[in-house]
Parts: structure tokens; sequence; C-alpha cells
């Protein structure tokens, strides 16, 4: 399943909300709506106290925040799959790769899927 979540036909399936029936089949239920990502989100800017790196574009700041929290759970799911676990300092350059992927998918959605994922950011910015 990892495999799928983060090298299959979407790479960033892991930062989708998604659901999957008995026969393993996956069926996107909300682009980028991911829970845990979302947790990750909640809890570096406001359990970790870090609102002021929101600043004047908080919106655009969140976006940033969820391409790091998207980074650093491809990189623990990429270890899940790995024989050998080696460490490597996040922030790396794998790390970077993938998070000037996510913002870089981020930019490219749909009109319809921006304005579903605008709305998604200032939900968890309010």
């Amino acid at each position: 399943m990892v495999n799928t979540l983060i090298w299959g036909i979407d790479p960033l399936l892991f930062m989708h909300a998604y659901s999957v029936d008995e026969h393993g089949n996956i069926t996107i239920d909300a682009k980028f709506q991911n829970v845990f990502i979302m947790a990750g989100i909640i809890r570096f800017v406001w359990c970790e106290g870090h609102e002021a790196f929101l600043g004047a574009s908080p919106l655009k700041a969140i976006k940033y925040v969820m391409a790091s929290v998207g980074s650093g759970t491809h990189c623990a799911l990429q270890e899940q799959c790995s024989a050998v676990i080696t460490v490597d300092a996040f922030g790396g350059q794998h790390h970077e790769e993938k998070f000037k992927e996510i913002v870089q998918v981020f930019d490219d959605l749909m009109d319809e899927e921006k304005l579903e994922f605008k709305s998604y950011l200032h939900r968890l910015y309010c």
C-alpha cells in the first residue's frame, strides 16, 4: 500500500483524503485534504507557536507549511519501504525536490480545484 501512496499513478496520493474498498481500489475523496497532513500543519503553526510565520499572506504560508509537512511525510513513508533505513537529515536534496514538486502541483491545479484548495486552506487558517 505504501508503494501505491508514494509511487503510484498519483505520487502525492498520500496527501489526499482517500478511501480504499474491500478490493484494494483507492478513491480520492478530496485532493490535499488528508487529516494526517492537516494535523501536521495545525501542530506546526498553532501548537508549536509559529503563528508569526503566517505573516501578511497566511494562506500562502500555510501552502508552504503543507508542502513541508508533505515532504516529511513522504520521507517517512519512503523509509517504510526500505529494507535498510538510512538517516538523512530532513532538508536534503530529495526532500527539497519533493517540496518543489508539491508546490508545483498546487500551482498547477485546475481552476475548480484551486478554489476548493483555497477554501480548504482558509478553513485551516480560521
